[in-house]
């Protein structure tokens, strides 16, 4: 600049320079150096210049101007009565403790909250349930997921007193500043699925021809995958009786007034309209017979009824 004072060490002219841009912000430090760099040439005057020692560093401090990123809460159901809950978020809050202190992260669920703990003190566990999963009624147990693209997996476990009822979730992550982000989720019941049932109408002996059953059911005949209706018979007693046993899907079961076919042992064909439908079954075997009419759904609950005669 004009009038500026030579190096006292070198007797050369000083110069002045300026440089602005942003830096992200983060609960990491900055750290900045300035190096003199001269111009490619400088004509005429067939001089040429070096870069400059870098200066000694400098500590700039851009923290985040708001507080911590809390991912939305989804919930999963496990085990096997429903009762347990885990519910998973995620965070780019460093797990490291900062100059400023650590990120703290607190859970409640169903009324009962867990400990206050810091990000980088909860335990590393990427198992379904953990192997310390808590028991109904106990405070939630969070636990971390190995961190992957600067993000922390986490999943808070409890088990509800009863399967059937919603449940509140709230997370809190507090920053090192005291500034809390926090997410709630209610956690619906599981509704208890639908009693499979399979009812028996009649039953009776066609002579020469064996024994017709006729089963109501209410069980869906659209479904992908389907219900299916197994028939299994047992003509005579002991080692000796005979066996036999049909398997067929409800939406392949032919429909309406035509005869059973001459050739199998087991026919099945579903009367029109319903629901509920009926089913008569036709088992081509003679003499003492015990009979059983398994409904099965998709899921592979059961309904049975078995016919002696």
């Amino acid at each position: 600049p004009p009038g500026a004072p030579v190096d006292p060490g070198t007797g050369e002219l000083t110069y002045t320079a300026s440089w602005s841009g942003p830096f992200p912000a983060s609960w990491d430090d900055w750290f900045v150096r300035a190096v003199a760099v001269p111009v490619d040439t400088v004509p005429v005057e067939a001089v040429r210049g070096q870069r400059s020692p870098a200066s000694g560093a400098i500590t700039l401090t851009v923290l985040p101007p708001t507080g911590p990123d809390l991912a939305p809460l989804t919930a999963e159901v496990w085990g096997p009565d429903s009762r347990g809950v885990v519910v998973r978020t995620s965070t780019t809050a460093p797990e490291k403790v900062t100059a400023f202190g650590p990120h703290r992260l607190r859970s409640v669920a169903a009324g009962v909250a867990g400990a206050t703990t810091p990000l980088g003190e909860l335990a590393l566990d990427p198992s379904s349930p953990p192997g310390s999963a808590p028991a109904p009624g106990a405070p939630p147990l969070t636990v971390r997921l190995a961190r992957a693209a600067g993000t922390t997996p986490l999943a808070v476990w409890f088990r509800r007193a009863d399967a059937t009822q919603p449940v509140d979730v709230q997370v809190s992550l507090a920053d090192p500043l005291g500034r809390v982000t926090t997410r709630t989720l209610t956690v619906p019941g599981v509704t208890p699925p639908a009693p499979v049932l399979l009812a028996l109408v009649d039953s009776f002996r066609i002579a020469g021809r064996g024994v017709v059953l006729q089963l109501r059911s209410a069980a869906p005949v659209d479904t992908d995958p389907p219900w299916r209706l197994r028939i299994a018979a047992v003509a005579g007693v002991g080692p000796l009786g005979r066996r036999e046993q049909a398997t067929f899907d409800l939406p392949d079961i032919p429909t309406g007034p035509q005869p059973f076919a001459r050739n199998a042992v087991i026919q099945a064909g579903r009367e029109r309209g319903g629901p509920p439908f009926v089913y008569s079954v036709l088992v081509r075997l003679q003499g003492r017979l015990a009979v059983t009419a398994t409904l099965i759904s998709p899921d592979n609950r059961t309904s049975q009824v078995t016919v002696r005669l």
